[in-house]
């Protein structure tokens, strides 16, 4: 196995505790506990991090941290939803 398809199974497990999160989240319709500054943060280090992978030609790595990017910020959207615009 290539260092890229191991490195690369981190965002593809992640992506389905994301997805779980979603559904969770979906489910209750409400956050609270969380300070939505702490996985902002995470998460735009995150998209850093699908840039770092094209430039370093790890596609692999690429493809999932692309799709963990795009449901943490689905699960961040969701959040700020019902945080904030859902609760008036």
């Amino acid at each position: 196995m290539s260092t890229d398809l191991i490195n690369s199974l981190f965002p593809f497990i992640g992506c389905i505790f994301v997805m779980m999160n979603i559904k969770q989240l979906y489910k209750d319709k409400s956050v609270k506990g969380i300070f939505l500054l702490s996985p902002l943060f995470f998460y735009i280090g995150q998209a850093w991090n699908v840039y770092f992978m094209y430039d370093l030609q790890q596609y692999y790595s690429f493809i999932g941290g692309g799709l963990l990017t795009m449901f943490c910020f689905i699960w961040f959207g969701m959040a700020v939803y019902y945080k904030f615009i859902n609760n008036i």
